[in-house]
């Protein structure tokens, strides 16, 4: 693992919202915020039920609508849980062709079909962030994530 200094903020995409990789981030004092995975396995509800971000923040019905909610990332070393919060903004339906275009382009070299899951991942963005309300907006997270 690479060492993080106390009160960094980590910017990252999904492949890199992992237990393991949110907790070492946190217990040493930093911050994170991450892109949202369709099905990640490591974000928890407030009743410590597993949670589906995008099925559940994707409903917005207008573009550029901005919501979030709590949540909890599993540390998969100690099993504790980070706390933070769901921040997400529904895409414009232009944005949302030309990343589903995109994305039938790329499985079509592999001969398969996209799932339908991740057709509806292109209609919202979904971070995962720790810093606190009160230091970054719903809206800040968001933009700070597209900075990355």
């Amino acid at each position: 693992m690479f060492s993080i200094e106390l009160g960094i903020r980590i910017l990252a995409d999904r492949r890199y919202v992992t237990g393991r990789g949110n907790g070492h981030v946190a217990e040493a004092g930093g911050q994170v915020t991450v892109r949202v995975k369709s099905g990640s396995p490591v974000l928890l509800d407030g009743c410590g039920g597993g949670l589906a971000p995008v099925k559940s923040m994707c409903p917005l019905k207008k573009p550029e609508v901005i919501d979030s909610e709590a949540a909890w990332a599993q540390v998969a070393s100690s099993g504790g849980l980070v706390r933070g919060r769901l921040c997400s903004i529904r895409t414009t339906e232009e944005a949302v062709r030309i990343a589903q275009h995109k994305l039938r382009r790329e499985v079509s070299k592999e001969w398969c079909q996209p799932r339908p899951a991740t057709l509806e991942t292109t209609r919202c963005v979904v971070v995962f962030t720790n810093v606190p309300e009160d230091e970054w907006t719903e809206s800040e997270a968001l933009d700070s994530y597209h900075t990355r």
